[in-house]
């Protein structure tokens, strides 16, 4: 099931659909009552419901500028999870990349700012596995200069390994081999993906 503009979804009314993702579609809401617009997200089929409750712990979890905040989760009426989280503005790195060369004193700043959220992301005992530069976003009218708005594919460390990573045609390049070859995956992951980034 899908919605269309105006319906509502928890506190929030839709505005648009945003997209899809391996787990659920994306819509543009706003809240009932507060002056927020928001990132929706509710998953499409019922085997995705568990990867979906994941990544919303997983927003959770952060509590990092580098992360969108998560504001509510709950349950659909037919038992579909979803969650509503800050929706971030900005151009992403490929859009970035495409405007032109980098300093190196900008190069600089932005590989400072996603190993902060990566340190960050590590010492909550969780792993990234799918860092790619169409996944950071730069959001120079925010606290912090970047953020990282999609953890579909985060895992927590004991976990990292458990569920196989199939990397999608445009990113096996970030994609560390261990993870690829379906290894126990740790933050070695998402240092090799930022080093190829």
């Amino acid at each position: 099931m899908r919605f269309a503009p105006d319906d509502q979804i928890g506190n929030y009314h839709v505005e648009r659909e945003l997209g899809s993702t391996s787990t659920g579609t994306l819509y543009q809401v706003v809240h009932v009552v507060l002056p927020r617009r928001a990132v929706l997200k509710v998953t499409a089929l019922p085997p995705f419901a568990k990867l979906l409750l994941r990544e919303a712990c997983i927003l959770e979890a952060l509590r990092h500028p580098g992360a969108p905040q998560l504001y509510e989760s709950g349950l659909l009426a037919d038992r579909r999870p979803w969650f509503c989280a800050e929706q971030i503005d900005g151009v992403t790195l490929v859009e970035r990349i495409v405007q032109g060369p980098m300093s190196a004193f900008e190069t600089s700043l932005l590989v400072r700012d996603i190993a902060a959220v990566l340190e960050h992301t590590h010492r909550r005992g969780l792993v990234h596995r799918g860092l790619r530069p169409d996944r950071i976003v730069l959001t120079p009218h925010r606290r912090f200069p970047i953020c990282i708005p999609d953890w579909s594919d985060a895992r927590t460390h004991d976990a990292a390994h458990a569920i196989p990573h199939v990397p999608s045609p445009g990113s096996r390049q970030y994609v560390a081999p261990e993870l690829v070859r379906g290894d126990v995956v740790d933050d070695r992951a998402d240092i090799y993906a930022l080093g190829v980034i």
